[in-house]
């Protein structure tokens, strides 16, 4: 074979090559890229829920901390092309149940390259929803794709944990060393003042202070 006709296999080797990862990448490109992730929150806003999360804190009851809890959803399009989402989902093993946030996410809906759409469900979605066990979220879009996230239930040791940490003497003294900090920046301008001597300890206001310390 003569090297013109192996310049020629090798460029149409490469041609075939480039053809092939272009259409690798263009299809890469077109599919659908969503993220999917949650966290919990707690509702104190309605009357006498703060009332009941203090009550939740004082007996670590993952019972009362169920009932003002929920969750917020985030889903992001990271891909490069705006994806069609047809359900939002919750669901439960034990016993097998499942729970359509539709209605909360006011789905179905199309979500553009770069948004971010954040969720958080109705109590009327999250009826009969047991938040001490495990729950899966799960997303649809209008093409079948399904993304998941697992949240794992609110369960006694989570409630333990949580009434350890907020009621912990440490929290709460370091809570409002935090507050004192922040309304003495607010009172007192932090630049020395002309009658200030070089060198000399400026003295707060009584009212300013915060209580004796060691």
């Amino acid at each position: 074979m003569k090297f013109a006709d192996w310049v020629a296999v090798y460029g149409a080797l490469v041609a075939t090559a480039v053809a092939v990862w272009q259409g690798v990448t263009y299809w890469q490109d077109r599919r659908p890229k969503l993220l999917l992730t949650s966290k919990t929150i707690f509702d104190l806003m309605g009357e006498g829920r703060s009332d009941k999360y203090v009550e939740a804190l004082e007996t670590a009851s993952p019972e009362l901390f169920a009932e003002i809890m929920g969750f917020e959803f985030t889903i992001v399009n990271v891909g490069r092309v705006k994806v069609h989402l047809r359900d939002l989902a919750l669901d439960q093993s034990a016993p097998p149940r499942s729970f359509s946030l539709k209605p909360s996410a006011a789905f179905p809906r199309w979500i553009e390259p770069g948004e971010a759409i954040v969720i958080v469900p109705t109590a009327e979605d999250m009826a009969g929803v047991d938040l001490t066990a495990d729950v899966r979220v799960r997303l649809t879009t209008s093409t079948g794709q399904e993304l998941y996230e697992n949240i794992r239930g609110f369960d006694a040791a989570s409630a333990r944990a949580l009434s350890a940490q907020v009621l912990d003497g440490t929290y709460l003294d370091n809570l409002q060393a935090s507050i004192t900090a922040m309304r003495l920046h607010l009172r007192e301008d932090p630049s020395p003042s002309p009658e200030d001597a070089p060198g000399e300890e400026r003295i707060l206001p009584t009212s300013a202070r915060g209580s004796d310390g060691p």
